[in-house]
């Protein structure tokens, strides 16, 4: 649970578009204001990010079966 809150109170927080945050943000990424996103860099923490999701969701399944 730990995780899901810091993603969701990281990535899919509320930020002002005048100020860039220092992490990626969904809104951020969306809305074209981090126009250096498309990064080798930027693609690897995302695709790491959605496999821990997907780990922890295979995990809560899993836990849910027993």
């Amino acid at each position: 649970q730990l995780y899901a809150d810091v993603v969701i109170d990281v990535m899919y927080k509320y930020v002002d578009f005048a100020n860039k945050p220092p992490y990626l943000n969904r809104n951020f990424i969306l809305h074209g204001r981090m126009p250096d996103y498309a990064t080798d860099l930027t693609s690897l923490r995302v695709i790491l990010l959605l496999d821990s999701v997907a780990n922890l969701w295979r995990e809560k399944r899993k836990r849910a079966e027993l």
